[in-house]
């Protein structure tokens, strides 16, 4: 910076030309780095909460298909189950003494990538990739994949339950 002599001759107070561009170009990168940090972190966010939305969707699934949905008790207290297959996915039908109808159904459909519990028709999971079910020796046992598409994030998650019947 050029400072005046006391002549007042010839200089002036300011920054030269050279100084002020240094600063410009200096200020320019620092903000170019932030931005960039920025992006990333912005980035990284939209992707891990594509998973957690998985993860939630598959947790949820699992959760009401053992504990129910509304007054209808799930596969926790089953006393009995059998499983169906069909040409679009399987029924998981099971007995629960407290239940008012007496029986419930878990409906998979690959078709639709849906799990819908019975009666009521309350989906309870959408985008299920792939499920699994199996009833034998007093026990049941579900397998549930779900997949969760944010833009170019795609997550997938896979969450099992075997329940013992209970007497």
């Amino acid at each position: 910076m050029k400072t005046c002599d006391g002549s007042g001759m010839g200089s002036s107070g300011g920054f030269t030309l050279v100084e002020l561009l240094l600063a410009s170009g200096l200020a320019t990168l620092v903000l170019g780095g932030v931005i960039a940090i920025y992006i990333t972190v912005l980035v990284f966010w939209h992707g891990i909460d594509c998973r957690l939305q998985a993860d939630r969707a598959a947790n949820m699934a699992v959760t009401h298909m053992v504990y129910g949905v509304d007054a209808h008790l799930g596969l926790r207290a089953a006393s009995a189950a059998s499983v169906r297959q069909d040409a679009d996915g399987w029924t998981l039908d099971y007995v629960t003494p407290r239940d008012p109808d007496g029986t419930n159904a878990i409906v998979y459909s690959a078709g639709e990538q849906t799990l819908t519990f019975e009666p009521g028709g309350v989906i309870v999971a959408r985008g299920v990739t792939e499920a699994s079910a199996f009833a034998e020796g007093g026990a049941v046992g579900v397998t549930v994949q779900v997949e969760r598409v944010a833009g170019r994030f795609r997550a997938q998650r896979e969450v099992g339950v075997r329940v013992q019947h209970r007497n």
